[in-house]
């Protein structure tokens, strides 16, 4: 049962980390190449 709860966290993991990287962006029409412009002005001076 130890190994199948293991597995199990690993598999959670890999697909919390899919669903936060990736679907939710795109789900929320979120470009995370871009930085937002309050960023840019903070490290603009």
């Amino acid at each position: 049962m130890a190994r199948v709860g293991v597995g199990l966290n690993v598999i959670e993991i890999v697909l919390i980390t899919f669903v936060a990287l990736l679907w939710l962006p795109m789900a929320r029409g979120i470009d995370l190449g871009t930085l937002p412009t309050e960023v840019v002005e903070s490290w603009g001076g």
